[in-house]
């Protein structure tokens, strides 16, 4: 937990939650802390990409999006779990994470965000399977891109098409795009826009005994 006396850098709702959270944590007062996750959770926020320094670290000490250690001191880190330089090396990819700036047209050199999506890692798939949920936030096009490396099978087919909806847990899935059904190995670069808040990847394998070795992942922007 967080010193009594910490006083931290706060850049966005989610993170003023988890912080007020942890606070009525250590003080004992669990419904006002239940209160804090509840509103914490209802915030948009990106989910720790695969690459995030010391992510294990900071998943088991309850950080859940970027944004909840976005300004984040060396002491706020190290409270976590995180040593010395994890934390210094969390605190440098912060500063540049999801920052970039246009090069040509009429908004050069301004500002834009990017997150890194995975929604399937590189794995071997005999059978049809849907991907966790993931969180998208306020980001509404995915730019993704579908690598195979291996299929196998009698006349196999792979399709892919994401979906979306506006709650984690409830409301129908709306199809927002697929890409092209797939037979063999290589890659598919696709952007889909239209985006709510939480997507998932729906991928059907068809023909006989197919496999299908492939991963999904790119930005959301």
């Amino acid at each position: 937990m967080l010193p009594a006396d910490y006083t931290p850098y706060v850049a966005s709702a989610r993170r003023w939650y988890w912080l007020t959270q942890q606070r009525r944590a250590t003080e004992g007062a669990d419904g006002p802390s239940a209160v804090a996750k509840a509103l914490r959770l209802g915030q948009s926020g990106t989910t720790l990409p695969t690459s995030f320094p010391s992510r294990a670290v900071l998943l088991a000490a309850g950080v859940l999006a970027v944004e909840e250690v976005q300004g984040a001191s060396e002491d706020e880190l190290r409270a976590y779990g995180l040593g010395f330089t994890a934390a210094h090396t969390l605190i440098r990819f912060l500063e540049g994470f999801t920052v970039y700036t246009f090069a040509y047209g009429p908004r050069v050199g301004q500002l834009y965000a990017e997150d890194e999506v995975e929604l399937l890692a590189s794995a071997a798939r005999t059978s049809s399977t849907t991907s966790d949920v993931y969180e998208v936030g306020d980001k509404g096009t995915l730019r993704l891109l579908l690598a195979i490396t291996a299929a196998s099978g009698t006349a196999p087919t792979l399709h892919v098409q994401i979906e979306t909806r506006e709650a984690y847990g409830s409301g129908a899935w709306r199809v927002v795009d697929a890409f092209p059904a797939q037979s063999g190995t290589g890659t598919v670069r696709r952007s889909m826009s239209g985006l709510d808040r939480f997507v998932r990847a729906v991928c059907t394998l068809g023909g006989s005994s197919p496999s299908f070795t492939f991963s999904l992942s790119g930005e959301a922007v």
